[in-house]
């Protein structure tokens, strides 16, 4: 019952730190590249074109960090937790890996679909003409 909690609380930690770091992230580049975003818009970029450009390397670099960090928890994280805590090392069954990786993934993917809805919804706002008079 410990262990579960433990684990628990680690995974709590991890989806608040990760959601942190994309919006944050996010949030971050939209503002450095208004400018520029409000120069292709007014030059005839579709949204879904300037939408695709923020997605597609957070898209990658969610699927690289979701595949890093499962291995990295499942055979480096978990084992040495487990000698720490317990004196032993102890690998779970490649089910109970399975599993982990799945609800990581939905779960990050959910998130990133979220992020994805309010990103767009901040470039429908992006008004060019008004962004490039005001000299952003």
């Amino acid at each position: 019952k410990i262990q579960l909690i433990s684990s628990l609380f680690f995974s709590l930690i991890a989806i608040i730190i990760g959601f942190s770091v994309i919006t944050i992230y996010l949030y971050r580049d939209f503002e450095a590249r208004k400018r520029e975003l409000a120069i292709l818009v007014a030059l005839g970029a579709k949204r879904k074109q300037i939408l695709f450009s923020f997605t597609l390397p957070m898209y990658i670099l969610a699927s690289l960090g979701i595949f890093m960090g499962c291995v990295v928890g499942f055979y480096v994280v978990i084992p040495y937790y487990h000698i720490f805590v317990y004196g032993y090392t102890r690998l779970f069954v490649l089910e109970a890996y399975i599993k982990a990786f799945i609800t990581t993934t939905l779960l990050l993917s959910v998130t990133i679909l979220l992020v994805t809805f309010m990103l767009h919804k901040r470039i429908k706002k992006i008004k060019a003409m008004e962004m490039l008079r005001a000299g952003i």
